[in-house]
């Protein structure tokens, strides 16, 4: 009877000192916009933009209107481009 209890005590214990899983948020975005520029002036600020955020474009058929680039994340940005939730930590846990 002493075990049952102790396993049970135990069990609350270590079940009280982790945070559940938070799955990721839902947003809303748009992911296509017109601008009411002309073909040349949009496909230089493009070009602009991906010079002034230092992506490198590996490819490009300026006629096709293609862009093929080389961006990448790293462990010290993902958090502005992906959210993929909070895992369950324990709160003794020293950040």
């Amino acid at each position: 009877m002493k075990k049952l209890l102790l396993i049970l005590v135990l069990v609350f214990s270590l079940n009280s000192c982790i945070t559940p899983y938070q799955p990721p948020s839902t947003y809303n975005f748009v992911n296509e916009r017109t601008y009411n520029l002309n073909y040349e002036t949009t496909w230089s600020k493009v070009l602009s933009f991906f010079s002034e955020m230092g992506t490198t474009i590996k490819h490009l058929d300026k006629n096709a209107g293609f862009i093929n680039s080389d961006f990448t994340i790293s462990a010290y940005n993902v958090d502005s481009y992906a959210d993929c939730g909070v895992a369950a930590k324990s709160q003794y846990v020293h950040k």
